[in-house]
């Protein structure tokens, strides 16, 4: 019996390890979509099987259909992967209120978005947030310090 809950108990710590690394690489892409769209599509194949139920990952998918519009050619493709990846990060937003991944995410394209877009009406809620995550929740040093780097760029 001891044996079997070693080993379960083994078994959970190599799978949080495991989506820690694989979290890491995710949030480590998010500073990077933005110059190749290699690192796009790098995101996609990390995020494409993850649903909103995952709010930490499903934030960077958002990311990747916004960013996405920067790198597909034509303007109704552009304005289409803009607003699926808007849609459905507001709409996330709406059932994870408090989850910094995704006010990070929503944060930085609202501080990026071109203006006739019109989405930037949310950057002082999600800046207020982002601020009480850092002064109460500072355990996720990473996330920590990509809102560090983003409040710092885009005051």
């Amino acid at each position: 019996m001891r044996v079997l809950l070693f080993a379960f108990l083994l078994l959970i710590g190599f799978s949080a390890q495991g989506q820690s690394l694989y979290q890491k690489k995710i949030r480590s892409l998010f500073t990077k979509v933005h110059y190749d769209e290699k690192y796009n599509s790098e995101l996609w194949e990390l995020t494409k099987s993850t649903n909103i139920d995952n709010p930490t990952i499903y934030a960077y998918k958002c990311l990747y259909y916004i960013m996405n519009a920067k790198y597909v050619f034509w303007v109704h493709k552009k304005m289409e992967n803009f607003k699926t990846g808007r849609t459905k990060l507001d709409l996330a937003i709406e059932k994870y209120p408090m989850n910094a991944d995704l006010r990070l995410v929503r944060y930085a394209v609202q501080k990026n978005a071109p203006k006739f877009l019109k989405y930037s009406e949310n950057t002082e809620e999600d800046k207020k947030i982002l601020l009480e995550y850092k002064k109460n929740q500072s355990t996720d040093q990473e996330l920590v310090s990509l809102i560090d780097g983003v409040l710092a760029k885009f005051p």
